[in-house]
């Protein structure tokens, strides 16, 4: 009975991690992170599981990103290459 406790503790722990907070993305941030990317917005929207109306809110500055998006924009800002993983 302890070590099974013991054994579901150490799985607890060893699952348990923080995520790094992410930046809040502005308008400009966006833009240079398609651009750097060199996507149309078009694609990048499909890359990010949005639509396109949503990126151009978001480089017009009338909406920000949040949750899944702002930490995937994170990811593709720090390693660019992760765009190769998701290309058909």
């Amino acid at each position: 009975e302890f070590t099974k406790n013991l054994d579901r503790a150490t799985l607890r722990t060893k699952n348990n991690f923080a995520l790094k907070p992410v930046p809040n993305y502005k308008s400009d941030d966006i833009k240079k992170i398609r651009k750097k990317l060199f996507l149309t917005q078009k694609t990048f929207a499909k890359a990010l599981g949005v639509s396109i109306k949503t990126v151009e809110s978001w480089e017009s500055n009338t909406n920000i990103p949040s949750g899944p998006a702002q930490r995937f924009l994170y990811l593709l800002n720090k390693k660019p290459q992760l765009l190769e993983e998701i290309k058909s």
